[in-house]
């Protein structure tokens, strides 16, 4: 017992360091090309492949972590209400079709790995194909870690690791008559998107479904996953995010927000100003601004004009007065 929980705790930590060296390198290549072209006239060899091929690293690392921690992104409408043994029956068939979508998409992506990259193509001086399964070792721990999820009792474990051998016969038998079961397989999907199963999972499944009804390759889904993940400015998203987790617990953000309240909260109005400031300058508030017509500009304006409006009217000796308010 002790040598497992040992064993799952190396994994655990070999998770975390590879997913933190993958982010430091992805933030180090371009640093150190601007280095090496300033320098010595010259780049680092394949540095573009390398931070490409470090976000695929990143986002398959950051998802195992995630299904380790049972943080997926998912919506679950009243399913908190639900009393026992329904609610346990619920979260197990919810394993279950994360694990038949893992076994699927993981299977596909072993496929399209094995015919897209021959022997000798390299990412610098690393085999490609070696480090693209990353791909299916990700979706293999997190089928692990979706049935080991489940509630407590090995019945319902069982029946979510069920779903590797429902994939298989899916895969093998009864894909061809998909359109016999194609309106109950939407109404599943939809309703399990309700009830709790990650999003990722569902879009994945409706994925699957609509390949297996037109007759398409299933490998067009990791092929057209690998293509986004590739693309020159995904790199941009785990950069962004790195310099928001910086400037937040360097409190960056709380000063920025004392700064721009001092300066124009007094005015009238100028609770607006200095939250479209704010977002402006913050980060992760700032990728919501790339469009200034979007809802997602919108609302962060708005939540940090409420919250401005909040600190204000908290403030010792405080009095109301008209041009505070930020509901318009």
């Amino acid at each position: 017992m002790k040598s497992r929980s040992l064993l799952i705790s190396v994994f655990h930590s070999t998770e975390d360091i590879l997913a933190s060296l993958s982010l430091v390198l992805i933030a180090l290549f371009p640093v150190l090309e601007v280095l090496a072209r300033g320098i010595f006239h010259t780049g680092v060899y394949s540095s573009a492949e390398y931070v490409k091929h470090l976000v695929i690293f990143i986002t398959f690392l950051g998802a195992m972590i995630t299904s380790r921690q049972d943080r997926h992104l998912c919506f679950a409408v009243g399913i908190e209400h639900i009393v026992s043994p329904w609610k346990e029956w619920i979260q197990t068939a919810s394993a279950l079709l994360s694990v038949i979508v893992s076994v699927f998409i993981g299977w596909s992506s072993v496929s399209f790995i094995n015919t897209a990259f021959t022997a000798g193509d390299r990412l610098g001086f690393f085999p490609l194909r070696w480090a693209m399964y990353v791909v299916p070792l990700g979706f293999l721990v997190m089928l692990v870690r979706f049935a080991g999820h489940t509630p407590k009792g090995i019945h319902f474990k069982i029946i979510a690791a069920s779903g590797v051998g429902i994939a298989a016969l899916l895969g093998y038998v009864c894909v061809p008559y998909l359109h016999f079961v194609q309106w109950p397989a939407i109404a599943i999907l939809f309703a399990s998107l309700l009830l709790g199963t990650p999003v990722f999972i569902v879009i994945g499944g409706f994925s699957l479904l609509f390949f297996g009804l037109s007759h398409g390759s299933f490998e067009i889904i990791p092929n057209e996953a690998y293509t986004l993940l590739t693309g020159p400015t995904i790199p941009a998203i785990p950069l962004f995010t790195l310099a928001g987790f910086i400037l937040s617990e360097s409190k960056a953000g709380e000063r920025l927000v004392k700064l721009f309240r001092e300066l124009f909260g007094w005015l009238p109005g100028g609770l607006g100003i200095a939250a479209i400031l704010i977002c402006i300058f913050s980060p992760r508030s700032r990728a919501r601004l790339v469009s200034p017509c979007s809802p997602w500009a919108v609302f962060s304006c708005y939540s940090q004009g409420k919250r401005l409006q909040g600190e204000i009217r908290h403030r010792p000796g405080h009095r109301e007065r008209g041009g505070h308010s930020f509901s318009a």
